[in-house]
């Protein structure tokens, strides 16, 4: 199949996802996630990190903000647990940038550091 029909093909099942039209709200204790992950803990039990919180709520809800049509769309919003703010995209980049700084750190179990 050439390449431009699989394009095409892709973008017509994409289109035709379900979506649900409110994000779903996360609730996050990033102050807690942060201590802890400078402490040098590891969240073992899935317990208190971004990654978890965000996942675990994903995931009660079959995923539905991941199925996403537009991109002026977010999978989720952010609440902060402990702190007055709301998520006009910049909570949300910043819960990306606290998982992915958690996925790299020792805090989680789920990926071995390597010197490559």
């Amino acid at each position: 199949m050439p390449m431009c029909l699989k394009n095409k093909l892709l973008s017509q099942i994409k289109r035709d996802l379900p979506t649900d039209e409110s994000s779903e709200s996360v609730w996050i204790p990033r102050k807690k996630a942060r201590e802890s992950r400078n402490e040098g803990k590891q969240d073992t039990k899935f317990e208190w990190s971004v990654f978890s919180k965000i996942s675990e709520t994903l995931a009660k809800h079959k995923f539905k903000g991941m199925r996403l049509n537009e991109q002026t769309k977010k999978a989720w919003f952010c609440k902060y647990i402990g702190e007055s703010s709301v998520d006009d995209g910049g909570l949300f980049r910043d819960s990306m940038t606290e998982m992915c700084e958690e996925l790299q750190s020792s805090c989680l179990d789920l990926f071995i550091p390597c010197g490559n």
